[in-house]
């Protein structure tokens, strides 16, 4: 084999791999028969106070943005999203020469289980644990810095966007 050939075929090859490598973007799971739900408040177990509020509007206005369920009132929903915050953590991922924190990781846990809306039914897909992180900027001696307010908004609403990616396009067992 010449090697303009072996050239070619490990181009060839390395293509192949890399074509099978992509993402592949999820697709919605529930259930057909799920097509509008209701978000009931938020349960904080965590730590930090007050942010069940905030979250249940967040998750609410994600699926409003994503568009595939109906937002609906309880009676009329074919199910429930239910969501419970089990952990907020606010950590220093990085600081300058004088030990200053540079940069912020908020991380987000909880547990969602989506019901359909009919009396003693169990959990479509049981309860699954969802996770979300973000990276701030820590430094406010910086014009980029963003209040310790924003900062837990921003974590919220990655939390809020993984809650709702999962609740549409989760694992389902039949």
């Amino acid at each position: 084999m010449t090697m303009r050939a072996l050239a070619m075929l490990l181009t060839l090859t390395g293509l192949a791999i890399a074509s099978g490598c992509g993402t592949v973007p999820r697709t919605r799971t529930l259930p057909t028969s799920i097509q509008s739900v209701y978000v009931p408040m938020a349960v904080n177990r965590s730590s930090e106070p007050q942010i069940e509020e905030d979250l249940t509007r967040y998750v609410q206005e994600e699926l409003l943005a994503d568009g595939r369920l109906d937002l609906v009132q309880r009676g009329r929903a074919n199910a429930h999203i239910e969501v419970k915050i089990t952990q907020f953590l606010r950590e220093t991922f990085g600081t300058d020469g004088d030990d200053l924190p540079v940069t912020m990781r908020y991380r987000v846990r909880g547990e969602l289980q989506v019901r359909e809306n009919i009396a003693d039914r169990p959990p479509i897909g049981g309860a699954r644990e969802v996770t979300a992180s973000v990276i701030v900027n820590g430094d406010p001696r910086t014009t980029t810095y963003e209040p310790e307010p924003r900062q837990i908004e921003q974590a919220l609403r990655a939390f809020a966007r993984e809650v709702v990616r999962e609740a549409i396009t989760g694992e389902y067992q039949p």
